[in-house]
């Protein structure tokens, strides 16, 4: 049968991209670029890739964590 797994979440500071422009290539790259910084920032420097250096500039904010069973 099944077994329990624990399951951690972590989700950090909510942000928003630019609603107001018109889509273009340049802007889905500058939003894709800020969304795997975020999601850098909330993960262990071993497990950030390229985006490692990258992530280090960024402020650090303690990002909320809930843990589900």
């Amino acid at each position: 049968f099944f077994r329990l797994t624990r399951v951690r979440v972590v989700f950090g500071k909510p942000f928003e991209l630019p609603k107001d422009r018109r889509l273009s290539t340049e802007l889905v790259e500058q939003c894709t670029e800020r969304i795997m910084k975020e999601i850098a920032v909330l993960l262990p420097e071993k497990y950030r890739g390229v985006y490692a250096g990258l992530a280090a500039s960024q402020p650090k904010e303690q990002p909320e964590s809930i843990g589900l069973t």
